[in-house]
């Protein structure tokens, strides 16, 4: 039987082994002319380690994150395809990770179904991308978006594939509009064989 003890060694083990590639990739790009008596090709330690501080650190882009959708919300969702209903739930996003991520959970109904959904939204330094997973009691899948905030709408638009029922995907897209620290409109649109359509319409109303 694996007990805590032998599980927290094998973490250690990867986090060693994604350290030590990291270095070695970060060499490739940082390394110097060699200095008196250092070996052929040594790494900047020293900058290595500022380049991983300055990508793990939060900055503005996770702060807005965490001032716009941080909190609990009341939702109210339009379904567009197929026959088409409006229905009502609830949401609630948590900044985890030391402020590097935001943690969601919806909760509502759909085609008359309880419906459960999670999310994981962050912002990567590196790419200077947004991103977002999602995973739902409807599937078995993991959907996986990026995009990016045009700041004079305040409207983030991510892209991603959908794996559908078949196997195959689709292309979806995501509008987020954020009409203030307290409202803000989800739309999903997917695209098909007749082109790209609106597929839903959430609005999220922050509780009182």
């Amino acid at each position: 039987m694996r007990t805590s003890t032998g599980f927290g060694g094998a973490v250690a083990v990867v986090l060693a082994i994604v350290c030590s590639f990291g270095t070695f990739a970060l060499a490739q790009d940082t390394k110097k002319p060699d200095a008196p008596g250092a070996g052929a090709g040594a790494p900047d330690q020293a900058a290595e380690m500022e380049m991983w501080q300055k990508y793990a650190t939060p900055g503005k882009e996770h702060q807005m994150l965490k001032d716009q959708f941080a909190g609990n919300w009341d939702v109210q969702v339009k379904h567009l395809m197929g026959p088409g209903e409006t229905t009502t739930g609830t949401a609630k996003y948590d900044v985890v990770m030391d402020g590097r991520y935001l943690s969601g959970t919806f909760d509502g109904k759909a085609m008359g179904q309880p419906f459960k959904g999670m999310s994981l939204t962050g912002y990567d330094n590196a790419t200077k991308k947004f991103f977002n997973t999602w995973v739902d009691t409807m599937g078995t899948g993991l959907l996986v978006t990026q995009g990016t905030y045009d700041p004079s709408t305040k409207t983030y638009t991510f892209s991603g594939d959908m794996t559908m029922p078949n196997g195959q995907t689709t292309k979806v897209r995501e509008v987020v509009k954020v009409e203030s620290n307290d409202k803000h409109v989800f739309e999903m649109y997917m695209t098909g064989p007749q082109g790209e359509m609106k597929a839903m319409e959430i609005t999220y109303t922050r509780k009182k």
